[in-house]
């Protein structure tokens, strides 16, 4: 491979890697923690099937809607639980994770200049406590699109009143937790 092909895998594989560990750490996704092997494979398998069927949709469109990045949230959602539902709490694999781990990857790869920017932003517990003051809602529980986009909406709403998109808003709000 040539030094920008290989410069580039390793930066995929680091944002892989932090995007994993920032939808998964804390989420309780797994029914038992003792199956690693089986973690393993479900994480190598979710990303060839993210990076196959989703990534393109951002690499190649230069802007992606909200309606094809629902559906793109909701078919991670439907492919990890139909292939490995007995891995998950109650089943399925959440749309609160699918959207934090889809979202997350995104923005790494918008920072880096390898897709235009996301239509969206990662959902969790800091962007929620800067639209909800009180009983925040726990990110990790969102079920359903629907849910997801109420979220979305809010962040919308306060994007719009400083005069940014959505993803330039969380990674300005992102930036001042620091």
């Amino acid at each position: 491979m040539k030094m920008k092909e290989v410069q580039l895998t390793f930066l995929k594989d680091q944002f892989w890697i932090l995007s994993i560990g920032g939808a998964f750490q804390r989420a309780n996704i797994y029914k038992t923690s003792e199956n690693n092997i089986v973690h393993s494979e479900f994480k190598s398998k979710l990303r060839e099937f993210i990076e196959t069927n989703i990534i393109p949709v951002y690499v190649n469109l230069p802007n992606v809607s909200d309606n094809q990045h629902c559906k793109n949230i909701q078919n991670i959602s439907n492919w990890a639980t139909s292939q490995y539902s007995s891995l998950f709490i109650k089943n399925k694999f959440r749309i609160g994770i699918c959207q934090k781990l889809l979202n997350l990857y995104l923005k790494y790869l918008w920072c880096a200049g390898i897709i235009n920017e996301p239509p969206h932003c990662p959902i969790d517990r800091t962007i929620l406590s800067k639209i909800f003051k009180s009983d925040i809602p726990n990110w990790t529980n969102i079920n359903q699109i629907n849910q997801y986009m109420s979220y979305i909406s809010e962040i919308k709403r306060v994007s719009d009143n400083a005069g940014m998109s959505i993803a330039l808003w969380e990674l300005n709000t992102y930036q001042d937790k620091y």
